[in-house]
Order: structure tokens, then sequence, then C-alpha cells
């Protein structure tokens, strides 16, 4: 399929070029591993393919990228999405750079509201960086070539105005159009790299294994274990890719294969939305924290008497199982006109289709309604008709049916249609080794279990010991943690706990800081050899993670991070520590080297006494660093 729609999206392309030679746009030129067959840049692992209709030459150090992108994505769903992408530095080494983030930040304003979906990155972010969405997500070219030609009509424009604005005002900017000469070599060498690896013949047959493969790897991507953990050494990512793990499971068609910046926007909007949830475990954390608890609550009357009232509060883990319990409704369900904005335990809020404010519809309120109808005593229609407040229960809050009649309908109708729309939920519970387990989840630690969760064969459920109420675990619902193996290891884990979770090890990846090709310090070698001598001395649950040499300040990271971890491994112990850093960091103590008896007490033992070297980190503004490094790798 995604070769299929990169000749799709090039022959469309091509057609409006041919149709009018001044529309022209960029394709694949360098023939890279993989991406032999390719119309444009991307590959097909990564699921997504760009190409731009300007010549605007734009980097920065350890970067280089198009300014302005189009984007067509393939999502594991086999759906079909574009965006119109623009990013660059906010810290611009030259003019070109400095023209280039002006440029885009002038077409910001006039770009807002084109696309149904935006995102504007933050003004802390780094980089300025913002971008259109389509908004249905398609099932084929065809589906979208219309919305495409209306976009790129909308948008193009305003980017050649804003270019000519520019360039009338710096004379030495470049940015331009393709000219058609351009064009024309593009393709020439484009179809010179077709001949060469011969791509002409048996490409229907290669396209069809290459989509069984991709229909087989889908199917394991969706595979999703219901308890995770991610355990390793810290700096290794473990919190980092939580992020990427919680979004694929609360929204598979998202495509994780963007910027940064994108991917923690989906996360911010589905944490909003309530599908993923995040706490972290402490030696203080509890049951009545987690699951539910008698708290106390102080109440002010009208004479500003204060009293105390105790209440039973849902804990985290209670409050997200009856969210997702909740499988009628969704957020972005549309519910005459109005829209689910959130879902709590107790209040489903929907937002009104012009004014924008929220109006909050207790649950209970549609539970009863619900069981009124079911038990013959109402229908749908007296909702809607205003014809059910005298059958019901006495509660006060029941006449604002009377004010939302079609949308209480409405709300019934769905659950008497039995309208399930299966939402995954996340729970990720950071650091979960440095709470007790045990007392944290107590009976529901059986609960969690895939077997024991609502709806399957041996569904399970335990009467909570406050409320009284009977409470099981959804099967919707993802629980992922994450634990620091320096703190304590994997086997020192309840044994109830490790039996019903899957556990994900993460290393450090050597990998990762090659791929950043860093031209300061060696460090991956540096990496290498201060893992090696930590694994001797200790063991690999206590290795430096990639993390700790991606920083662009190498300096500052190990001053601030790598030696003071260190420092923490071995009790300030600097003997062991220069046995890893070496000479270049650690110093044997002056009064160690002149080893005189006479610095103790006048006592008859003081020259018996057999003076133990001792050693000191030497100061980091002492430290002559790469000489250091060189030192170290020794």
């Amino acid at each position: 399929m995604y070769q299929e729609l990169q000749t799709q999206v090039f022959n469309w392309l091509k057609e409006k070029h041919n149709r009018d030679n001044n529309f022209t746009f960029s394709v694949r030129q360098k023939a890279n591993k993989g991406a032999e067959l390719n119309y444009f840049i991307g590959t097909e692992k990564s699921k997504y393919f760009s190409t731009t209709f300007w010549y605007v030459p734009v980097a920065y150090p350890g970067s280089s990228s198009d300014l302005m992108n189009l984007v067509f994505t393939v999502t594991k769903h086999k759906k079909i999405e574009f965006h119109f992408q623009f990013n660059q530095t906010k810290s611009p080494h030259d003019n070109q750079n400095k023209y280039a983030l002006e440029l885009i930040e002038s077409i910001k304003p006039l770009f807002k509201g084109i696309f149904p979906n935006e995102y504007f990155a933050p003004d802390t972010n780094k980089m300025e960086l913002f971008a259109g969405y389509s908004n249905p997500i398609y099932n084929n070219f065809d589906e979208l070539k219309n919305d495409l030609e209306t976009f790129l009509d909308k948008v193009i424009p305003i980017v050649d105005q804003q270019i000519a604005l520019f360039k009338s005002k710096y004379q030495d900017f470049t940015a331009d159009r393709y000219t058609v000469e351009e064009q024309k070599n593009m393709f020439t060498k484009m179809e010179e790299r077709f001949k060469k690896y011969k791509i002409i013949e048996d490409l229907t047959e290669e396209l069809e294994e290459e989509e069984e493969l991709i229909m087989v790897d889908s199917e394991i991507d969706y595979n999703f274990p219901l308890n995770q953990i991610l355990y390793g050494p810290p700096g290794t990512g473990k919190t980092y890719n939580t992020v990427n793990k919680a979004i694929s499971i609360a929204n598979p068609e998202f495509n994780l294969n963007q910027k940064r910046e994108f991917i923690k926007a989906e996360y911010d909007r589905l944490v909003e939305a309530g599908q993923i949830m995040f706490t972290t475990f402490h030696p203080s954390m509890s049951y009545e924290d987690f699951i539910e608890g008698i708290k106390p609550q102080i109440e002010e009357d009208t004479d500003e008497n204060k009293t105390v009232i105790y209440e039973i509060k849902h804990g985290v883990f209670k409050y997200i199982a009856e969210v997702a319990s909740n499988t009628y409704f969704y957020v972005g369900q549309n519910i005459e006109g109005y829209k689910i904005v959130n879902i709590g335990t107790e209040l489903i809020q929907l937002k009104k289709p012009n004014a924008g404010s929220i109006v909050p519809i207790p649950k209970y309120l549609i539970d009863e309604l619900y069981n009124l109808v079911l038990n013959n005593i109402i229908t749908v229609n007296d909702i809607k008709n205003k014809n059910v407040i005298g059958k019901m229960s006495n509660m006060t809050e029941k006449y604002i049916i009377n004010g939302y009649p079609n949308i209480f309908s409405r709300l019934v109708q769905v659950q008497v249609d039995n309208n399930k729309h299966h939402q995954n939920y996340v729970l990720i519970i950071d650091e979960i080794n440095r709470g007790n387990v045990s007392q944290i989840f107590g009976e529901l630690i059986t609960l969690i279990e895939e077997s024991k969760r609502i709806g399957n064969e041996e569904e399970l459920k335990v009467t909570l010991p406050y409320s009284k109420k009977e409470f099981g675990v959804p099967s919707n619902l993802y629980i992922i943690g994450t634990m620091n193996t320096a703190d304590r290891s994997v086997e020192a884990l309840d044994t109830a706990l490790r039996r019903r979770f899957s556990f994900v090890e993460m290393m450090p990846d050597l990998k990762v800081v090659e791929e950043r090709q860093f031209s300061d310090f060696p460090r991956v070698e540096v990496m290498q050899k201060i893992n090696q001598r930590i694994e001797l001395l200790l063991d690999k649950n206590y290795t430096l993670g990639h993390s700790y040499f991606l920083k662009d300040n190498f300096r500052s990271s190990f001053k601030n991070e790598i030696i003071p971890l260190l420092q923490e491994y071995f009790y300030n112990d600097c003997g062991k520590i220069g046995l890893i850093l070496g000479k270049g960091f650690v110093r044997e103590k002056e009064i160690s080297k002149a080893n005189q008896h006479n610095v103790f007490a006048d006592f008859d033992t003081r020259n018996e006494i057999e003076i133990i070297k001792s050693y000191e980190l030497i100061p980091f503004e002492d430290i002559e660093f790469n000489s250091a490094i060189e030192s170290l790798l020794v």
C-alpha cells in the first residue's frame, strides 16, 4: 500500500505539472538503502513520505531538513492521512537561516484556520514548529485528492506571496519554486535510478509480497500486553518510551514517525481526554491513594462554622478503571450536535456546538433513565417529550433532564442500542518498584490478570473494603510501569507482581549515540568504557543509559549527571570512581601522598600504622576535559 500510494501521489502531482508547468514539486534524488524504489523522501518502515514545492536551503548544527513539507502517512490500520508542516530552528547561525525563520513566522498567522486540525508548538520550544492535519482518515488516495487539492490551493499562494515579500526585503535570501528545468532534471535523475535498480520488472509481485509482510507486522504491533513493566538502568529511555507505548495503545491510528513535539502534543491530548493517566509510586503511597480511601473534607455553613466530614474518595486506579468501564460513550462522540469532551466517574461533559461552553451531565441520571427504559416504565420518546420526571427517584438534579431532553434521550438510546466504542485506556506507573506493591494493590493484584478482567471467562470482582461496592478491572485498561534497576532489581520485586506483568528490558544502546554522529568527543567509546568498568565493579543494572551521552553540552552532562551518579553508586569511594574515570578526573589527596606518620597524635603506636591511600575528585573547573577524556579511554 505504501508504494502504491507513492505512485498515485506522484502521478497526480505530475498531471498537475503537465497541465501547468509552473506547478513543480520535489522527488527523491538519492537511492538510500531500502528506498531505491521510492519516489519521495521517506521509507516504507517509517510509513510516511514527503515532498516540498520550494527550494529554501536551511540547516543548523546537527541537523538539516526542508523548511516546509507536505507529508503523507500510512497508518497501522492501512488508512491514509496527510499534513502540511513548517519547522525551523529559533537559533539560526547565519543570515539564510535567520530569513527562513522570519519567513515561516510570517506565514504562521496566515496559516491558522486553513486545516481542521492544527498544531502550534509552544513559544518555549527550540523550534518554530506548526502543522495542519487533514481531518478524516482516508481509505484510499481517490478519497483524499479533492481535499488535498483544496488545501494546496490555499497554502501554496500564501507561501509564494511571503517568499516574494522576503526576497524583495533580503536580496541574499535563497527561496524559490523549482524551475521547469529543475523539475525535468529531477524526473530524469529519478528515472535513471529506477533503471539502475531494475524496479520495472516484477514490480507488482514485489508490492504484493511487501503488503503481505506489512499485514503480519501490523498484527504483531497490536498485541499489547495488558500489564507490562519497562525496566533497566537509569537513562535508558524508560519513561520516554512510555509516551510512545501509551499513544500506540490509546490511539493506534496515530503516526509515531513524527517530530517529538507532535508526539508529545498527542500524548497531552489523550491525557486531557482522560484516556491516559500518569502516577508515580513512592514509599508513602498507599492502598487508599491508589484504590479508594476515607478522606477528610471541611465543610463551612452560612455562619462560617466549619465541620470536618469524611468521604470515600476514588484513588487513581479506581478512577481510570471506572472511566474505562464506561464503553458506551467516548471522548469526541457527537450527541445531538454536542461533543463529548470528558468522561469522569460522575459526570459526562459535553461542549455546546456554538457557544463552546460545557454542559455537565450526571451519569447516575443517565443510568436511572436507562433502567427505567429497560423495565418498560418509560420510553426514549418520553424523555424527549419531558414526561419522565414524575417516574424518577426524588433527586433535585433530575429537573435538568427537561432542560436537555434531546441530549438525555440520545445518551439513553446509545446505551439501549449497546453502541459500544472499544476505546483503550492506559495507566502509567513510573518508578513502580519504589512503592510497596503488595500494600498498594491489595486484593486487586489478582484482578489485573487478563483472565480475571471483566468480560473474560474467569471474570472476577471483589467487594471493596470502604465503599462496599463490587469492583472489577475492565479489559480495555492497560498498565505500563517503569522501574530503575539501579534502585532495585527485578528479582527483588513481589512474586505476585512479577507473575502478572510482562517485563521489557531496556539497556544502554550504543547505536542511539552512534546515530547522532557527534564530532566533539568520542562519546560512543566513552560510554562503552564506562559501562564495561561499572559492570565489572557492580553489575549491568548500574550501567549508564544512552541519554547521558546525548546532551549537546557533554561537559555539563559529565559534571551534573555522570559524576554525581557514580558518587551515589560507589558511596563517594573516589578510589573506585577513579577506576571508572581515570586520573583525569580523580587524584590522590595531598595528605595521603605525604605518607607522614607525624600527622597523628604523639602516641606509642603511630609509627606502626599503615597509611591507606586516599583519593578525591578533581574540582571540575580544574579539569582539562579533553585530556581527561583521552585518559579515560586508555
